[in-house]
C-alpha cells in the first residue's frame, strides 16, 4: 500500500512524510521494501492491466524517475519470471532522465507463449551496469478463450449493433420484439433494452424463471428496478477492481482475483454496481467497493431458475480482454448446463415468547412449521425456555440446524445427542488479534461461503460468556471461538453461534444479511418479492405527503427545484412551498427559534426547543418498502459519531403490534457535510447547492426499510428523534413501494 503512495506522491511531484517511519526498526521488511522506493533511479509499471496474452507483444505503459536532482543514464530491462525461476526476456533499452524529473513511455512487452500467474521484474542499471532498482510486480498470462458456437436454447434480446455481432459469433438467434412465450431454456438482454420494457414484461420473465429458465442481463445503468427481491443499485460510479466471492461458482471457472482489475483505459471495470442484499436467494460472484459491500456480479435464484446480473463491462471487452472472452465462455457453460437449485423454505423453533430473532427471520419468510428438511433455526428464547428433549427431537429431523446463544450447558448437553461428542468450551477471553471487539473469520466453511468479516460485525460491543473450542469433531470459523460447525459424513451440520442476537445490537440489518446468507447457503429458501409488470415508477410507487408534519423549509436551505425527483429509481415528490404550503421538511428534534443564526453545522444543544415525536399518516393501508430521502446535520467540533442512532421509524399496524428501524449514521444516513458519501444500507442521492451557506452542497441520500408483515394493515407510521445532541435527521421525502399482491 505505501508503495503505491510514494509513487503517487512522486508522480503528482509532492512530498510525502509518514510518521510509521519513525516507529518501525531500520532492519524491518516495511523499512527495507519502502527504502527500496526512495532509490535515486528507477522504473515501474503504472497502473497496469495485470492480464496478457501469451505469445503477443503488448504495451504497457511506465513510468521513469530520478528523485536525487542529478541527471541519470541508464538501461532498463523487463523479464517475465515464473514461479518456477525461469525468466523470459520483454524488453531492455537505454534512457536518461533530468535530475528531480519523472516521465512516462508506453512500452511494447514480449509476452512468452506461456499460460499462468507470473512476475514482470523491471530492472535499471547505471552506465557501469550496477543495480540500482528493482520493482516486481504480479501479472496473469493467458491464452485467448475459446467460446464454441451455443445451441439453439439460448435467445438474445435487443436491437443494436453489438447484439447482432455477439449472435452471428455466437450461433444465438435474436429477439427484438417483448418475449410473450419463450421457447428456449436462456434468454440474454442487452443493455439497449428499455428498464420500461423489462418491467412491462417482468410476468413473462418470471414464468419462464419458475419453468426452469435462465436470464443473463448484460451491463446497463440501472434506475427503475424492477427485478425480484429489494435490490438497491449505486448511481454512476467507477469501479477498478473486483474480488472473486464465491471461486467455486463454474462462472469464476480457472479464473484469478487479477482477472478483475483495469479493464479500460480509466482503470474501471464497471461503471455501476449493486449493494449486497439482506433479503433473497442470491449469492455473490464479484463483490468490491468500501468494505465489499458492493458486488459487480451476482445470482439471483427464482422459482426453478436465476437471474445472473452483470455490471461488468464485458460486452465492450470481449474482443480485447482474454479474461473478458474467458468470463463470457463460463457464464454461457453455466446458463446452459446449471443444475436446478434445490432448496426448501427453512424452518423455525420458537417459543411462545416472541424475540428479535423471530421478528428478524419471519421478515425472511421462515416458517414455524416443523416437520423435516433442509434448515432449522432454534432461537435464542426456544433454546433456552424448551426442554432438551423436545429441541433435540425436531433438530434430528432436519439436515442442517443452528442453534444461537445458547447457555454453555445446553449447548454441550444439545451437542453430545445430535452428534455424540461435545465441542470444548472455556471462559470467553478475547484474542490477542482482536481489536475493539472486531470480529472476523479465522477458518472457511462451506456454511460462511460468500461472507466477509464484515458481515459478522454487526454488534462490537456484544462479549460472550464463554467460547467455543476446536476439536472432537468441531471447529471453530469465527475468531475467539464465536461459533462450533459440526459436519457428518453425508455433509449435514450442527452449528452453535455466539453472536449479538438481542433487539439492541447496533447494526441488525447487517446480522439479517448474515442469517440469510447463511441459510441460503445450508440449503434453505428465503422469500422473496415477486414482481408485477408496471409502465412506470408511478405505478409501482405512492409519495408520502409530509408538510402536514414538516416544520422547516426546503427552498430556505437548499438550491432545490420543486416536483419529482427520481433517484436510484425511486421518485420522491418535492412539493412547491408557497403560502399555503409554507414548509415541506421533518426536521427531528429542530425548530426555527433558536437561540444563533441557522446553520447546517448548528448542533441540537443550540436549539431553544425541540419538536419530540412526529407522526404521519400514511395514505394506503399496505406497503412492502419505505423509501426516505435524507440528511442529518453535524457540528464540525464534534466526533463524527458513525454507528450513532439519530432516529426512528415506526410501523403501527391496526392488530396493535409495532415494528422499529433505528436509522443510524453511516448505515442509513450521513451528515449533510461529510466528505464520504458511503453508506452501508442505502445509497447517496446527489449534492445539492446550500442557498443557507453559499458555495457549499448538501449531501441528501436514500435509505429504504422492508415492511416484515406487509399482509398486516397499517395504521400510521412514527418518526422519532434520538434525541442525540450531536445530530439531528431531516427528511425531505418519503415514498411507499405498494404491495406487489392482494393481501386478505
Amino acid at each position: 500500500m505505501w508503495k503505491y503512495h510514494i509513487r503517487a506522491a512522486r508522480e503528482q511531484n509532492v512530498g510525502l512524510i509518514s510518521p510509521i517511519l519513525f516507529y518501525i526498526g531500520t532492519h524491518s521488511l516495511f523499512t527495507k521494501l519502502i527504502a527500496e522506493e526512495f532509490k535515486n533511479a528507477g522504473a515501474y509499471p503504472v497502473f497496469p492491466d495485470p492480464v496478457f496474452t501469451g505469445g503477443r507483444n503488448e504495451t504497457r505503459k511506465f513510468a521513469f524517475f530520478e528523485d536525487d536532482g542529478f541527471d541519470f543514464k541508464g538501461r532498463a530491462t523487463v523479464t517475465v519470471k515464473f514461479a518456477d525461476g525461469r525468466e523470459y526476456p520483454a524488453f531492455e533499452d537505454n534512457f536518461s532522465v533530468d535530475g528531480g524529473k519523472n516521465f512516462y513511455r508506453d512500452i511494447m512487452l514480449k509476452i512468452p507463449q506461456k499460460s499462468g500467474k507470473a512476475n514482470l521484474v523491471t530492472r535499471v542499471y547505471d552506465l557501469n551496469n550496477k543495480a540500482v532498482y528493482c520493482d516486481t510486480t504480479e501479472i496473469l498470462i493467458r491464452e485467448k478463450a475459446k467460446i464454441s458456437p451455443v445451441d439453439a436454447r439460448v435467445s438474445v434480446w435487443g436491437n443494436s449493433s453489438p447484439l447482432r455481432n455477439f449472435a452471428a459469433k455466437y450461433n444465438i438467434r435474436t429477439l427484438r420484439e417483448t418475449p410473450s412465450a419463450l421457447s428456449t431454456k436462456i434468454l440474454l438482454v442487452m443493455p439497449d433494452i428499455s428498464e420500461q420494457d423489462i418491467a412491462q414484461s417482468m410476468e413473462q420473465l418470471c414464468r419462464f424463471l419458475d419453468n426452469g429458465g435462465r436470464i443473463f442481463f448484460f451491463e446497463r445503468q440501472w434506475q427503475n428496478c424492477s427485478l425480484p427481491g429489494n435490490i438497491k443499485f449505486s448511481d454512476s460510479e467507477i469501479f477498478c477492481k473486483g474480488f472473486m466471492r464465491n471461486k467455486n461458482h463454474p462462472v469464476l471457472k480457472n479464473m484469478d482475483d487479477l482477472d478483475f482489475r483495469y479493464w479500460n483505459s480509466d482503470l474501471s471495470i464497471a461503471s455501476q454496481g449493486t449493494r449486497k442484499g439482506f433479503y433473497g436467494n442470491s449469492q455473490v460472484l464479484i463483490d468490491c467497493g468500501s468494505k465489499l459491500s458492493m458486488q459487480l456480479l451476482w445470482e439471483l435464484f427464482y422459482g426453478r431458475g436465476s437471474i445472473i446480473v452483470n455490471h461488468l463491462e464485458l460486452l465492450k471487452n470481449l474482443e480485447h480482454q482474454p479474461q473478458a472472452e474467458l468470463l463470457m465462455s463460463n457464464i454461457l457453460n453455466y446458463l446452459k448446463n446449471a443444475p436446478e437449485k434445490k432448496s426448501e423454505p427453512a424452518a423455525m423453533l420458537v417459543f411462545p415468547q416472541k424475540d428479535t430473532l423471530y421478528n428478524e427471520l419471519r421478515l425472511l419468510g421462515v416458517s414455524e412449521k416443523l416437520k423435516s428438511g433442509k434448515v432449522l433455526l432454534v432461537t435464542p428464547e426456544a433454546a433456552e425456555k424448551l426442554p432438551s428433549q423436545k429441541i433435540i427431537s425436531h433438530a434430528r429431523n432436519f439436515e442442517n440446524v443452528v442453534f444461537f446463544n445458547l447457555s454453555e450447558t445446553k449447548a454441550k448437553e444439545i451437542a453430545a445427542a445430535l452428534t455424540g461428542t461435545a465441542p470444548a468450551t472455556s471462559k470467553y477471553r478475547k484474542s490477542e488479534y482482536s481489536h475493539s471487539n472486531v470480529v472476523f473469520f479465522k477458518g472457511c466453511d462451506q456454511s460462511y461461503s460468500m461472507m466477509t468479516d464484515e458481515d459478522i460485525n454487526f454488534d462490537s460491543n456484544y462479549l460472550p460468556q464463554y467460547s467455543f473450542g476446536d476439536g472432537n469433531g468441531w471447529k471453530n470459523c469465527i475468531a475467539d471461538g464465536r461459533d462450533a460447525v459440526f459436519t457428518f459424513e453425508n455433509q449435514r451440520k450442527i452449528i452453535f453461534i455466539n453472536l449479538q442476537y438481542r433487539s439492541d445490537a447496533s447494526q441488525p440489518e447487517k446480522r439479517v444479511r448474515f442469517t440469510s446468507q447463511l441459510i441460503h447457503n445450508l440449503g434453505g429458501k428465503l422469500a422473496i418479492r415477486k414482481p408485477v409488470s408496471r409502465k412506470n415508477a408511478e405505478e409501482r410507487y405512492c409519495h408520502v405527503d409530509l408538510t402536514r408534519s414538516a416544520n422547516e423549509s426546503r427552498e430556505r436551505i437548499l438550491e432545490m427545484k420543486s416536483g419529482v425527483l427520481l433517484k436510484n429509481g425511486i421518485p420522491f415528490r418535492l412539493p412547491a412551498e408557497n403560502r399555503a404550503v409554507p414548509k415541506s421538511v421533518i426536521r427531528l428534534n429542530g425548530h426555527e427559534n433558536m437561540q444563533e443564526p441557522f446553520k447546517w453545522d448548528t448542533p441540537l444543544d443550540k436549539f431553544s426547543s425541540r419538536s419530540g415525536k412526529i407522526k404521519v399518516s400514511l395514505p394506503m393501508a399496505q406497503a412492502e418498502t419505505f423509501s426516505l430521502l435524507m440528511t442529518a446535520t453535524h457540528n464540525w467540533k464534534l466526533p463524527r459519531g458513525n454507528g450513532k442512532t439519530v432516529g426512528y421509524f415506526r410501523i403501527f399496524y391496526r392488530d396493535g403490534t409495532m415494528f422499529e428501524h433505528k436509522i443510524r449514521l453511516g448505515e442509513h444516513v450521513q451528515p449533510a457535510r461529510a466528505t464520504n458519501s458511503d453508506i452501508s444500507d442505502g445509497v447517496f442521492a446527489q449534492d445539492v447547492p446550500m442557498k443557507i451557506n453559499p458555495g457549499e452542497q448538501a449531501k441528501l441520500y436514500i435509505s429504504t426499510f422492508v415492511n416484515p408483515v406487509p399482509e398486516n394493515k397499517i395504521d400510521y407510521c412514527e418518526f422519532e428523534s434520538a434525541h442525540n445532541l450531536r445530530h439531528d435527521l431531516l427528511i425531505f421525502g418519503m415514498t411507499l413501494e405498494r404491495t406487489s399482491r392482494e393481501y386478505i
